[in-house]
């Protein structure tokens, strides 16, 4: 059955008008002095749910941060009292980005392509993030596998993906709209699809599936709020947490965290 295009027409007037407030949000962020960059507010919010892996850095860490984007996620890392973060990333423009955060020295920069070996040695890092990395990859079971491979046994894992079976995602597909929630994403995931892919790789999920915020065609529109004012961006950021643990399986996304045995 086609279609309907009236129908197609509005979904594609949100989900555009959405797309486009965010990316004005991230710059606004720098245009009103909130950041010397242009980052999405999320990232400038002390939410525990944004950072919520922190808790499980312990003093003395060396942590891999997988496809690290501007390092921001492995600041807050080394700020929680690890000895050393190692931020992985491929895009030159993001290390760019990221030498600000990295100018501490507890913040070592990286570039590496997460589809190929890893440059580090076996054991050598007591944690790693992969957060909103997988989902970028033509093959995440390779680089899952290399990121077990520098892990020491008892290293942890923290995991972000996204959720491929929101209401609005299934909605844009209906569609035929693209209803990933980034154009690059080569795929999205089911949370049984998730804990596969992590066991497959040799992991022990410890924790989870955990939501991580309320999927919503407003999401855009909160985040150009955040352009504007972090205080109100914190009121909208909690109501989509809120209503993330009310209906779980609405979350953008799943988290967990996994063990190396």
């Amino acid at each position: 059955m086609s279609p309907n295009p009236v129908n197609r027409a509005l979904l594609r007037a949100v989900q555009l008008s959405s797309n486009l407030a965010t990316l004005a949000a991230c710059r606004l962020v720098r245009w009103t002095g909130k950041s010397r960059e242009a980052v999405h507010p999320k990232h400038l919010v002390a939410e525990p749910a944004v950072g919520w892996y922190v808790d499980l850095v312990r003093s003395g860490d060396c942590i891999l941060d997988l496809g690290a984007g501007t390092a921001i996620h492995g600041a807050r890392c080394a700020a929680a009292g690890a000895a050393l973060v190692v931020a992985a990333e491929l895009s030159e423009r993001n290390l760019a980005k990221a030498r600000g955060l990295a100018s501490g020295g507890k913040v070592r920069l990286v570039r590496c392509d997460a589809t190929r070996p890893l440059p580090f040695r076996d054991g050598v890092f007591t944690g790693a993030l992969l957060l909103d990395i997988l989902e970028h990859l033509a093959g995440p079971e390779t680089a899952l596998r290399e990121v077990v491979r520098t892990l020491r046994p008892g290293g942890w894992v923290a995991v972000a993906l996204p959720n491929s079976q929101t209401k609005w995602k299934q909605r844009y597909r209906r569609a035929g709209l693209p209803w990933m929630s980034d154009r690059d994403h080569k795929q999205e995931y089911t949370w049984p699809q998730i804990a596969d892919l992590l066991k497959t790789a040799g992991l022990r999920i410890e924790s989870g599936p955990a939501p991580i915020i309320f999927d919503t065609p407003l999401a855009g529109w909160i985040d150009l709020i955040g352009g504007l004012s972090l205080r109100l961006y914190r009121r909208g950021i909690a109501w989509r947490i809120r209503r993330a643990e009310e209906h779980p399986q609405e979350s953008t996304g799943f988290r967990c965290v996994a063990m190396k045995p």
